[in-house]
C-alpha cells in the first residue's frame, strides 16, 4: 500500500502525542499510534503487521532527516561527537550565530534541525543551575503545516531531543503543544503562523540535576562567561509588571501543560472525573451526565463515531497510558471490602471458576460465601466472579443507571477478578455489547470471528472447543486504564500472566434489544386484533391440508400446495394494517422497567424530592412539605416510568425507582391511572429535562391533578426545582 503525505503526517504527530513521561525518560509506542491510525482511516483495509514496520520506517526516517516522505540524500554527516564539537566552538566564537548560518558553516553542512538543540550564546554554569539563552526551533510537522520560526527561551532548563522542557512539576512541556494550549481560540494556518512569531517569551523552569541531559552538552565542557552588559536570564532583571506578566504566564503554560497530558489516550484524552462521579461538578441535566459519562469512558472516539464505526461493526481497543483512568469505578479494596462485608451466595452473587486443559470447573459450594474460602480459591488459581457488583458498590450502581439513561436500555455488569498466570472460562460468545474497562493488572485476550448464524447473536453460547472456532483474528494486552469492546457474538477467552493479576469489570448493553424481540411483541398482538376483526383470519384450513403440505411433501409441488401457500402469502399481507409498533414498543418499555436499575439521585436532587421526606424527632414528624400550584417539577428520569395502554384495562404506569439493585429482586412496580391524567405524564415526559409548573399541567380536575402528583412525588418519580419548604408541626 502506498502512504500519502498526510498519512505520513499524521503517524509522525500520533507517535509523539503518544509519548509518556515514565522514570525520567520519555516512551513511545508503536501499538498506540497504529490503533489511532486504524481509528482515523476505519475504511483502509490494512495488515496490522505491515501497518507497524511501515511505523518504524517513517518515525525512524523522521529522526533521521526531519521528513516524514522518503527523498534523496542530502550528504549531510551524521551528527557525531566530532560535529558536536565543531558546532560548540562556532557557537562560541559568535555567539549571535544564526541558526542557518550555523547550519551552513558547519562539517559539510549539518541540517538546521541539528543546530536548533544548541545554545546561542554561551552557557553560564555552577555546580546546581544551568544558564542559557536558547533557540527552539517549532517542530513543524508535529504542527502539521510549514513554518520557519523559533521562540527565544531564557531559562533554566533541561530538554529531550524532541524540543520538551521540563516544568516544576517534574514533567516536561511540548512547546508546540503549550503554545497550542494558550491560544484557545481556534486559528487559521495563517493566523497561527503570525501568532507564533510574536510567541517570544521568558519562562522559569526546574533547576536541572547533574546527570540530566542540557542540550547534548557535559558539564565538563562548559565555559564559565562573564558578560560586560547585564543580559542575565534572572527575571529581577526586568521591570516589575514585566515580570509580573512573565511570571503569570509560565504558570497558565505548566497548568495547561498538566491539564493535557495528565492521560495520553491516543494522544488526544484527557482524564477529569465525570461530573456523576463529583457530586460538586454535578449538573441538573440528566441527560448531559449520562452522554458525559459515556464519552469518557469512550475517550477519544467520539459516541457519533463509535456508532457509525463500532457498534455492533467491529471490536474497538482504546489504549491508554494512565492505569489509574477508571479509579472512579471500582479497585481491589473495594472487592475485598464487598466479599467481606456482605452476605455473597454462591451461583447467585458470587462463581469460582477456572479453565485448564480444555475443562472449565465451577467450584460454587452451597449457600453463603466465606471471605478464607474465596481467597483460597483464588490463591490456588481460580477465577471470582461477582454477578450484581451494584448491589454492593454504590458507585457501579451509579455507573449503570446513568448509562441506562443514554442507551435507554437495560445495562449490566459483572466483575473479574483472575490470578497471576490463570484462566477462568473457557472461550464462548454473549448475548450482549460488551464494554470491558481494565481496572487493575492486566489481561491478554484472544478474539476469534463467529460464525454467520451467530453474528449478533440473542442468545449466549455454552463453552465452545478450539477446533471448532479457528484461529483468532485478533490477540490484544488490556492493561490498567484501558477499554475493550465488542459485539455480541464475538468469541473470546482471557488469560493473564505469572507477573500480574487481573481486575475488570464488564459493562453489558443491548441483551434482547433487536429487531428480532420487537417482532416477537409485534406479531401476536398484530395476529389477535387480526382474528378478532377479520374473518378471513378465522376461516378453517382446507380439507386434508396435510395430505399436501409438510415434511413428506417438502420438495413436491400440486395445485392444492400452490393454493394453500398463496393464500397464507395474502393472510400475512393483510396483517401489516393490524401491526401496532407503538404498543410493542410500549411493552418492551414495560420489560426494560422490571429489568432496570433504579436511578441514583444527586446530594442536589435528594434534598429537592421525596427522598428527603418527613421522619421521627422526638415523638413529632418533621419536614413534612407540601407541592403547591406554582411548584416547578420534572421526571427524575425520563427512563424512570413508561405509560402502557392495556387492553381492556385503566392505562398502568410502570416505573422502576422502587426497583432492588439484584436483577428482578423486587415485583414489578406500577400505578394504574384515570384516563384524564394520561396528556399531564405525556407534558412531563415531552418537557424533560425542563421544569413545568404544576398548574400548567393539562388537567381541569384540581383535586384529580393534585393526586397524581402526590402519587408521582411518593413513588419517587418526580423532583422539583428547589428544595421545598417544611410545614409547620401541628
Amino acid at each position: 500500500m502506498v502512504y500519502s503525505v498526510e498519512q505520513n503526517t499524521f503517524i509522525v504527530m500520533s507517535y509523539y502525542r503518544n509519548g509518556t513521561f515514565v522514570d525520567g525518560a520519555w516512551l513511545y509506542s508503536v501499538a498506540a499510534c497504529k490503533q489511532e491510525y486504524l481509528a482515523n482511516y476505519p475504511d483502509l483495509e490494512i495488515q496490522e503487521t505491515s501497518l507497524e514496520a511501515h511505523i518504524r520506517d517513517v518515525i525512524n526516517r523522521f529522526v533521521r532527516t526531519g521528513n516524514v516522505n522518503k527523498g534523496k540524500s542530502s550528504g549531510r554527516p551524521a551528527v557525531s561527537e566530532e560535529v558536536v564539537d565543531d558546532l560548540r566552538e562556532r557557537l562560541e566564537q559568535n555567539p549571535q550565530t544564526s541558526l542557518t548560518r550555523l547550519s551552513q558553516q558547519s562539517q559539510s553542512g549539518v541540517p538546521v534541525t541539528t543546530c536548533h538543540k544548541f545554545p546561542t550564546q554561551p552557557v553560564e554554569a555552577d555546580n546546581i543551575t544551568i544558564t542559557t539563552r536558547f533557540i527552539v526551533r517549532l517542530d513543524i510537522t508535529v504542527l502539521g503545516f510549514r513554518i520557519s520560526c523559533g521562540i527565544r527561551i531564557i531559562a533554566k532548563l533541561r530538554t529531550n531531543k524532541h524540543n520538551q522542557i521540563m516544568a516544576t512539576d517534574g514533567s516536561y512541556i511540548n512547546l508546540v503543544s503549550a503554545f497550542s494550549v494558550y491560544e484557545k481560540q481556534s486559528l487559521s494556518k495563517q493566523e497561527k503562523t503570525k501568532k507564533i512569531r510574536k510567541f517570544q517569551r521568558e519562562v522559569i523552569l526546574k533547576e536541572p540535576k547533574k546527570q540530566d541531559h542540557l542540550i547534548s552538552v557535559k558539564k565538563s565542557n562548559m565555559k564559565m562567561v562573564k558578560h560586560k552588559k547585564s543580559n542575565s536570564s534572572s527575571l529581577s532583571s526586568l521591570p516589575e509588571p514585566k515580570r509580573k506578566k512573565l511570571k503569570e504566564f509560565g504558570k497558565k503554560m505548566i497548568k495547561a501543560h498538566k491539564r493535557t497530558a495528565s492521560t495520553k489516550v491516543l494522544g488526544t484524552s484527557v482524564q477529569q472525573t465525570p461530573s456523576v462521579f463529583d457530586d460538586s461538578n454535578a449538573s441538573d441535566d440528566p441527560q448531559f451526565d449520562s452522554l458525559s459519562l459515556f464519552k469518557w469512558i469512550i475517550d477519544p472516539i467520539a459516541p457519533e463515531n463509535f456508532f457509525n464505526t463500532y457498534w455492533e461493526q467491529r471490536v474497538l481497543h482504546i489504549k491508554r497510558f494512565n492505569e489509574t483512568y477508571y479509579q472512579h469505578v471500582l479497585n481491589s479494596t473495594a472487592v475485598d471490602k464487598i466479599i467481606k462485608h456482605n452476605h455473597l451466595n454462591y451461583s447467585r452473587n458470587v462463581d469460582v471458576v477456572c479453565y485448564e486443559n480444555g475443562v472449565k470447573e465451577v467450584y460454587n459450594l452451597e449457600g453463603r460465601s466465606t471471605t478464607s474460602a474465596l481467597w483460597d480459591y483464588y490463591s490456588n488459581g481460580c477465577s471470582i466472579r461477582i454477578l450484581n457488583p451494584q448491589t454492593y458498590s454504590s458507585k457501579v450502581h451509579l455507573l449503570l443507571a446513568t448509562l441506562q439513561e443514554y442507551f435507554g436500555a437495560m445495562v449490566g455488569a459483572n466483575v473479574y477478578l483472575t490470578p497471576p498466570n490463570s484462566q477462568g472460562f473457557a472461550p464462548h460468545y454473549d448475548d450482549i455489547e460488551a464494554f470491558i474497562l481494565q481496572l487493575e493488572g492486566r489481561k491478554h485476550w484472544k478474539l476469534y470471528k463467529p460464525k454467520d448464524s451467530d453474528v449478533l447473536a440473542r442468545y449466549s453460547s455454552s463453552n465452545l472447543e478450539y477446533k471448532d472456532i479457528g484461529e483468532p483474528f485478533m490477540e490484544l494486552t488490556l492493561n490498567a486504564g484501558e477499554m475493550l469492546y465488542f459485539p455480541r457474538g464475538t468469541i473470546h477467552e482471557g488469560h493473564t500472566d505469572e507477573y500480574s493479576h487481573s481486575l475488570h469489570i464488564t459493562v453489558s448493553v443491548y441483551q434482547q434489544t433487536s429487531y428480532a424481540d420487537l417482532l416477537q411483541h409485534i406479531l401476536p398482538n398484530a395476529l389477535k386484533r387480526a382474528a378478532d376483526s377479520d374473518v378471513k383470519f378465522r376461516k378453517g384450513l382446507p380439507l386434508n391440508y396435510q395430505k399436501f403440505s409438510g415434511r413428506t411433501t417438502y420438495n413436491e409441488t400440486s395445485k392444492e400446495k400452490d393454493i394453500f401457500k398463496a393464500k397464507v402469502e395474502s393472510l400475512l399481507h393483510s396483517l401489516m394494517k393490524y401491526v401496532d409498533i407503538d404498543l410493542a414498543v410500549d411493552l418492551m418499555g414495560r420489560k426494560f422497567m422490571y429489568d432496570s436499575m433504579p436511578p441514583v439521585l444527586s446530594k442536589n436532587e435528594v434534598k429537592r424530592s421525596s427522598a428527603d421526606g418527613p421522619y421521627l424527632n422526638n415523638g413529632c414528624i418533621v419536614n413534612k412539605v407540601e407541592i403547591d400550584w406554582h411548584t416547578r417539577i420534572r421526571l427524575v428520569r425520563y427512563y424512570c416510568l413508561r405509560l402502557v395502554n392495556e387492553r381492556n384495562s385503566n392505562p398502568k404506569l410502570y416505573y422502576n425507582t422502587e426497583n432492588g439493585t439484584v436483577y428482578h429482586g423486587e415485583e414489578e412496580q406500577w400505578l394504574e391511572l384515570e384516563p384524564e391524567m394520561i396528556p399531564s405524564i405525556c407534558m412531563l415526559q415531552k418537557a424533560y429535562p425542563l421544569y413545568t409548573e404544576v398548574d400548567k399541567l393539562p388537567m381541569e380536575d384540581e383535586s384529580l391533578k393534585m393526586q397524581l402528583i402526590s402519587a408521582l412525588w411518593e413513588h419517587g418519580l418526580i423532583v422539583a426545582d428547589q428544595p421545598l419548604k417544611a410545614c409547620e408541626n401541628e
